[in-house]
């Protein structure tokens, strides 16, 4: 059935319940992480993406949060991460994958919902404010290991070549160090996340281990996680395309084809 959106609220469909939510750019990480258009080229460059991105990448007169946008939505390379404003879309995206039927009926599925307070939690509806978040206020600072020893000194690099000691004696100021803090980014960019009603989240100012964001740490927002067990999905997506047939997958990912018909 259709639910109402939530104002308060805004919502992730994954295929794999076991999946958490991370950006996409730690998806298969080995060592660091840079966050430059450098960084960004050279891995388009080892897709054999580069003669389709290499124009759009280097175009100074891009915005950078446009180009971390399309890169999301192309290969699934950014720091930010895909949310909608609409349950009913968050749901088809975890119905999404009958294509890889072993995949499909094998995994349970999951929906996240992200509960904020809107006092608390940066809101940008400017692609400007947020070009100039992700140039001067992003950054993820990460050690290649899922865990942390206290005393021990850890060297950090970070993007540009830099790189810092890092050492923490107890487990409060590990704890802070952890906590991430996030922001919404309400821009669409195509017509495609606006069908969706599509909007990025974005963890930042924080220590990750390995490929862990700890947002359970943050009390600004609440993180939820529901189940679709694998043994409905197939009744479910039926369903999908029976009564909410705008939702269905093919019409989320090419939405042009609702004037066709």
């Amino acid at each position: 059935r259709k639910y109402n959106d939530d104002n308060f609220a805004i919502y992730r469909g994954q295929s794999n319940y076991e999946y958490r939510i991370s950006p996409s750019i730690f998806r298969n990480h080995k060592g660091d992480i840079y966050f430059d258009d450098n960084y960004y080229y050279e891995r388009l460059n080892k897709a054999k993406l580069e003669n389709k991105f290499n124009s759009f990448i280097k175009t100074s007169s891009i915005n950078r949060y446009e180009k971390y946008a399309f890169i999301q939505h192309s290969c699934s390379y950014s720091p930010l991460i895909d949310f909608t404003k609409n349950i009913n879309i968050a749901c088809s995206f975890a119905l999404s994958d009958p294509s890889r039927i072993n995949e499909f009926l094998n995994n349970d599925s999951s929906i996240f919902k992200l509960k904020y307070n809107m006092n608390l939690v940066k809101i940008f509806s400017d692609k400007w404010e947020a070009r100039k978040f992700l140039v001067n206020d992003f950054n993820l600072r990460i050690i290649d290991s899922e865990y942390f020893i206290l005393g021990y000194n850890y060297i950090l690099k970070m993007s540009g070549g830099r790189s810092y000691s890092l050492c923490h004696y107890t487990i409060n100021d590990l704890l802070n160090d952890l906590t991430p803090k996030v922001v919404i980014i309400d821009i669409p960019t195509n017509d495609r996340m606006l069908y969706q009603k599509g909007l990025f989240i974005c963890f930042y100012d924080c220590l990750c281990l390995k490929d862990n964001i700890y947002y359970e740490l943050n009390k600004d927002f609440t993180l939820y996680k529901y189940k679709i067990p694998k043994n409905v999905k197939r009744d479910l997506l039926n369903q999908v395309y029976k009564e909410c047939r705008e939702y269905d997958p093919e019409h989320l990912l090419n939405p042009y084809l609702i004037f066709n018909e």
